[in-house]
């Protein structure tokens, strides 16, 4: 069992560094069932704990590090609106929370002190991440200075617009490169750039989701709510010339499902010129979040919903075999890009040459795709019965 573990751990080791340097290699969905898979292959070896490091850490680690100085946890998925609720209904009864998109894109932190940008610091580990001080210096679209003399940490997501690296793309493919796959990949790389001039041509957002800042709990009784409302700290930014936020609050589990419901029909209708993956919800009082703390991996006031049984239409460009970890050679669809909960799928699963006779599925045939729940895509049906 122990060698089990051990390899299992280093599977999602694997995706996990690649997922962070924006190569991913299995969907969100199947790195949530194999993990679960060793916590529970835990729960019978508890000896064999030390060996599963990925339940106990966050991102990568790979030098060079700035800590945070409050803990920046990666989020827990979630897959049903029931499940969703169930979480919602263990907090304080009403305790309102904030519903709003998951950006698709690198989390940084951001420290202002004395109205100066001093840090730009990514996730990492959770505990300490790279600077990015330089490559955020570049763009035009964040602020150098802000008019807040405190210290103030502002979190986001650093994007890059679809429309962006379509024009990059188009150019990279003219001189016989090798075009970027997503715009979180973009992203990445962008952030690893050692020349400004690259860096703001490439036109990088910031998109904030959360505040820290202790002053603003000192404030006087009147500015209670701002200085308690994680959504009300986020709509002060626009003063400093940051995105609004699409943040929602819900204060029952009835509002809750109606809210979930309404970003879903967003999430179904949005154009991904900014990429999406998810909807986040989170405890909108700052006071109750840190009395929720964290834990090891994941902050205990937020979770992410990714909505299940997403369907797109796309065609089947080519067939490939990929060979498995026991040498089992499978086929894999190479497939017309589709978004599917918030996320760009180009391969689909063709589990074995009986299934692709069966579903009469050629080179060229127009395909129904499904994802359900962020397990593999598959296909579902031939729909010009080639």
């Amino acid at each position: 069992m122990h060698n089990a573990i051990a390899e299992l751990n280093t599977r999602l080791d694997e995706a996990r560094k690649a997922y962070y340097a924006g190569t991913p290699i299995m969907s969100d969905g199947e790195y949530d069932q194999l993990e679960a898979q060793l916590g529970g292959m835990i729960k019978q070896n508890p000896a064999a704990a030390m060996e599963a490091t990925v339940l106990t850490t966050v991102g990568t680690d790979t030098g060079g590090r700035i800590p945070h100085d409050v803990p920046m946890r990666s989020i827990q998925n979630f897959y049903t609106i029931e499940d969703v609720i169930a979480w919602y209904e263990k907090l304080e009864p009403g305790a309102p929370v904030t519903v709003a998109s998951k950006w698709d894109g690198v989390s940084d932190s951001l420290v202002y002190e004395g109205g100066q940008l001093v840090k730009a610091v990514t996730r990492g580990d959770g505990e300490a991440g790279e600077s990015v001080l330089p490559q955020v210096r570049a763009t035009h679209s964040i602020p150098k200075t802000i008019s807040f003399k405190d210290k103030i940490e502002i979190r986001g997501e650093l994007i890059i617009r679809q429309s962006v690296m379509d024009a990059m793309n188009a150019q990279i493919v003219a001189e016989g490169g090798k075009p970027y796959v997503s715009t979180r990949n973009l992203v990445a790389g962008t952030m690893k750039l050692s020349d400004p001039v690259e860096v703001a041509s490439r036109q990088v957002e910031f998109h904030p989701w959360e505040v820290i800042c202790e002053s603003l709990e000192q404030r006087d009784p009147e500015q209670v709510l701002t200085a308690d409302s994680a959504v009300a700290r986020l709509r002060e930014l626009q003063e400093f010339g940051f995105p609004a936020p699409d943040d929602a609050l819900a204060v029952n589990s009835t509002a809750l499902r109606t809210e979930l419901e309404r970003a879903i029909a967003e999430l179904a209708a949005s154009d991904q010129e900014i990429g999406r993956d998810g909807i986040v919800i989170k405890v909108n009082s700052v006071k109750h979040r840190k009395q929720l703390g964290f834990g090891s991996k994941f902050a205990n006031f937020q979770i992410c919903f990714k909505p299940q049984n997403s369907k797109a239409e796309s065609v089947l460009k080519e067939v490939i075999w990929q060979v498995g970890r026991q040498g089992r050679l499978t086929p894999v669809g190479i497939i017309e890009p589709v978004v599917l909960a918030g996320a760009t799928i180009e391969r689909v699963t063709l589990n074995n040459l009986s299934w692709i006779r069966d579903m009469k599925l050629r080179i060229g045939s127009r395909i129904l795709v499904v994802r359900s729940g962020e397990v593999i895509p598959q296909i579902v049906e031939v729909l010009d019965g080639n």
